[in-house]
């Protein structure tokens, strides 16, 4: 019995704060590391989803979606900036594989719903739901505290050199030793501005790469919440009011964006980010004037199969690069922030 002005806030409160979260997340990357703030991010996220999943009334339900959408945020920016840092550049097409596992991530929930339905929860289903991604992370968490190491890259921009060796050596299995102090280099244009380095990419050789990164962020983001947030609904007018249907006909769905997200390093790799990105949202934009002018009147078999490949060219090219690209165009020290702030506008 919510309003259309509660349900409004409910489903949009984790967007609305995630879009803040993000540059805080990089900036906090840039200022004091990867590893602190990107293992923080779960506890965060730990407590947004017990208060959601535990509350009694709706107030408590959108502090919870509060959290979680300050955990994914930070998360996001900072995962991507490690990321970048520790795939070596021949293979940084790979980094498109966090496209794959979300969608991955997307139909195992999909899964987990079907068996939360099954046991007869009815409403409550939600919480179970939402419980269940509270104990993926504090897997993640233990696992993440334990093993991530943090960017030996990051170290050597701040000028720890003995901390980025250290770091090499667990990443690689074998001792690394910092240079002596009258052998290293010289640490040249470094950004040290804190979150004021976000000016510095939009200015020189960054800005042209921001305004490629942001774009394709923008774009592809427009495009898959256009589509991608009423893949249920589309379900329940193919097959029906049926939940499990129509759940599993959102399941195949999503496996076309599996399909795509790991391709996507591949094609990446084959055409370049950005011409993956342009050939993606050609195609993409074919599939949209479909779904917009003609679901109604084309043969339900269609109606099937331009969603699917709307998700398809998606994955494989747009959606998993809106976060590659702004990832790897920019240097260590600017890599979270910029991240952070061209996550935001998507």
């Amino acid at each position: 019995e919510l309003s259309p002005a509660q349900i409004a806030l409910l489903t949009s409160m984790a967007s609305w704060v995630s879009m803040i979260f993000n540059p805080i997340g990089g900036w906090l990357a840039d200022k004091y590391g990867r590893v602190i703030p990107i293992v923080a991010a779960k506890a965060v996220y730990v407590l947004g989803t017990v208060l959601a999943c535990f509350a009694p009334n709706y107030e408590l339900v959108v502090i919870g979606r509060f959290f979680v959408g300050a955990a994914y945020g930070m998360d996001f920016a900072i995962a991507m900036a490690l990321l970048g840092e520790t795939t070596p550049k021949k293979f940084s097409a790979r980094i498109n594989t966090w496209q794959g596992i979300w969608y991955t991530a997307v139909t195992t929930n999909l899964l987990l719903a079907l068996l939360f339905y099954n046991f007869g929860v009815g409403d409550s289903i939600w919480r179970y739901s939402i419980g269940a991604t509270a104990i993926v992370a504090i897997a993640l968490f233990a696992l993440q505290l334990a093993f991530l190491v943090e960017s030996p890259t990051y170290l050597a921009r701040r000028g720890l050199i003995d901390r980025a060796a250290t770091s090499m050596s667990k990443m690689y299995h074998e001792t690394f030793v910092a240079a002596p102090m009258e052998e290293r280099a010289p640490i040249v244009n470094l950004a040290n501005k804190g979150i004021r380095n976000v000016t510095l990419i939009y200015k020189g050789k960054y800005l042209p790469r921001t305004v490629l990164a942001t774009t394709v962020q923008i774009g592809q983001a427009l495009q898959y919440f256009a589509v991608g947030w009423y893949l249920p609904i589309i379900s329940l007018t193919l097959f029906g009011e049926d939940f499990v249907r129509a759940t599993l006909c959102t399941i195949v769905f999503n496996l076309f964006g599996i399909l795509g997200g790991f391709m996507s390093p591949w094609i990446g790799k084959k055409l370049g980010l950005r011409r993956a990105s342009a050939i993606g949202f050609s195609l993409v934009f074919v599939m949209l004037v479909l779904l917009g002018f003609f679901f109604e009147s084309m043969p339900v078999a269609l109606t099937f199969v331009v969603p699917s490949l709307f998700i398809l060219f998606h994955s494989g090219g747009p959606g998993a690069n809106g976060k590659s690209i702004s990832t790897l165009s920019f240097r260590s020290e600017l890599r979270g922030s910029a991240n952070g702030f061209i996550g935001a506008m998507g």
